[in-house]
């Protein structure tokens, strides 16, 4: 059961509302097979709730270094930033931005947007459970959702790679104040050696792969996809000091 959303602007269903507007925009995309199956979706939010949204972006104090997390190795960038939902009443935010983020994380990976996404990438999904390469996938698998912000500071790059294998979608809202940067989304690869693949967890050099395209880094966009093996995709290096990347991530994993 989804938690109650409490009362921002004056209106209890705002997020909610948004939701909805957000579930009918992915619903509505085209699937894009090249270089791998993914969507990129504009318009992901109503206007005004997107203008909202940038509005409550926590200040960079109030994140924490992702490599500090014990999610990803010592040696990862310490230019990404994370704050989960767990960390929220730790993290020193406002009440007011604290209550707008407790809320959206709540309603944005409830169950029946993880529905959703099993649905929009089904096929994918159903070829992996097919071929055995889903960890612990049975008839019936459990499924957790799971959603946190992002923001990837100067210096941070990511070469190419493919996500874990217990993951099934990953979904990345670009929450920018303008369009001046579209180079700063995320990069899509495709292997200069046919055949290759990686079944996830290991990074690969980028001198192996041709970039096939950039999703933009433009306001209220949406890059999502299905994991697969040669799901190949990364960040080329944020060097400008001025530049930053905020990144609203929502994941959906097998359990265990």
């Amino acid at each position: 059961m989804t938690a109650p959303v409490p009362s921002l602007d004056g209106s209890t269903d705002i997020i909610a509302a948004a939701k909805r507007h957000t579930m009918e925009r992915i619903s509505a995309a085209k699937l894009r097979e090249t270089p791998f199956p993914h969507i990129y979706v504009e318009n992901v939010f109503p206007d005004a709730f997107y203008a909202q949204l940038r509005k409550f972006l926590p200040p960079t104090d109030n994140y924490v270094p992702l490599v500090q997390s014990g999610r990803v190795p010592k040696t990862y960038s310490p230019s990404r930033y994370s704050l989960f939902p767990k960390d929220l009443t730790a993290s020193g935010l406002e009440p007011a931005g604290r209550d707008f983020w407790s809320a959206l994380f709540t309603v944005y990976s409830d169950d029946e947007f993880i529905k959703l996404w099993l649905g929009v990438f089904g096929a994918q999904i159903r070829a992996r459970a097919e071929a055995g390469d889903i960890p612990g996938f049975e008839s019936k698998p459990g499924v957790q959702g799971e959603i946190f912000l992002i923001r990837d500071l100067v210096n941070y790059a990511l070469p190419p790679h493919t996500d874990s294998p217990r993951k099934l979608v990953s979904a990345l809202f670009y929450l920018p104040e303008d369009s001046a940067h579209p180079e700063l989304g995320t990069s899509l690869y495709a292997p200069k050696a046919p055949g290759l693949s990686n079944v996830g967890g290991r990074i690969l050099e980028r001198e192996l792969f041709d970039l096939a395209g950039t999703a933009p880094y433009v306001p209220n966009t949406l890059l999502a996809f299905p994991k697969s093996s040669v799901c190949f995709h990364g960040v080329e290096p944020v060097t400008d000091p001025n530049r930053r990347r905020d990144i609203l991530f929502f994941d959906i994993k097998v359990d265990g």
